[in-house]
């Protein structure tokens, strides 16, 4: 797993949050090409997984990935 960090500027306008302050989310993690948005706003982000094929993850949920990850390259190496 390869973490990577981008400084990236919303190059669209998007509404498609219930939320409208979380669209703002959503329109970086769309310029910025993401693979995984991370949030604990469970009635709205996480209940758009996936939005737009990026996966929507409470921090718990992104957290046991990486753990799995690690293990499973601690494994092969």
């Amino acid at each position: 797993m390869i973490f990577a960090v981008e400084r990236v500027e919303p190059n669209e306008a998007v509404r498609e949050c219930r939320n409208p302050k979380d669209d703002k989310c959503l329109a970086l993690a769309a310029a910025g090409r993401a693979d995984v948005i991370v949030s604990g706003h469970a009635r709205h982000l996480l209940s758009m997984n996936p939005w737009r094929g990026i996966a929507v993850l409470s921090p718990s949920d992104f957290l046991a990935r990486v753990m799995f990850a690690v293990a499973l390259a601690a494994n092969v190496a």
